[in-house]
């Protein structure tokens, strides 16, 4: 009798991509990620890459969840998802998303000698902005105007000049950061233009 053997070779399917990746939670520095997985294998892990303009990182994850922080405000990100089970990787899942942008932070007014006029300064905010939103009210009067974007690099301070105003008059301003088609909280502060030069050169001291 003569005995015939045979074997099957071993079968190892890849890790099925992820998917349903959404964003629950993004702000300037940090987004929450979670997504689904097809077959429900608890032993995967998730290696995601971060990619942006500046660069590229990885953060694993051994649930259908992450946090990722310190990213930069007004930033695009793409976050790439591949599984991993048994030292085998499976097929990438992708998105794409902006983090918030940044707030300006605080900001000073300066009289302007003589002048019915204000200048306001601030440290641009960090990462990218398309402008801002100048807010200026007094009583019931109110305007807005659109300036320029800045960039953060090497401490730049932004600066602006409010001419037309009235002299001795407490204004509020409020300065909005823009970006992405996004709006920040605006940050606000109340000033007091100077006198008028026709007071100060009617006094005089004997």
């Amino acid at each position: 009798m003569v005995l015939f053997s045979s074997s099957l070779p071993f079968l190892r399917s890849d890790p099925s991509a992820v998917f349903g990746i959404r964003v629950v939670h993004v702000t300037t520095t940090e987004m929450r990620l979670e997504w689904q997985n097809t077959d429900g294998a608890s032993a995967y892990v998730y290696h995601l890459v971060v990619q942006s303009e500046s660069g590229s990182r990885e953060v694993n994850s051994s649930e259908e969840a992450a946090t990722l922080q310190g990213l930069i405000p007004s930033t695009l990100y793409n976050i790439t998802i591949s599984p991993e089970a048994s030292q085998v990787r499976g097929q990438l899942s992708s998105i794409v998303q902006y983090t918030q942008p940044a707030p300006v932070t605080s900001f000073h007014c300066e009289m302007v000698f003589k002048e019915p006029a204000m200048v306001l300064k601030w440290a641009c905010p960090p990462g990218t902005n398309e402008g801002f939103e100048l807010g200026i009210s007094s009583g019931a009067w109110d305007n807005v105007t659109l300036l320029e974007s800045c960039s953060p690099e090497n401490g730049t301070e932004y600066w602006t000049e409010v001419t037309y105003l009235n002299f001795s008059t407490s204004y509020n301003f409020s300065i909005t950061t823009l970006s992405c088609e996004k709006m920040t909280v605006p940050t606000q502060n109340t000033c007091v233009t100077g006198i008028t030069a026709l007071c100060c050169e009617a006094v005089v001291c004997s």
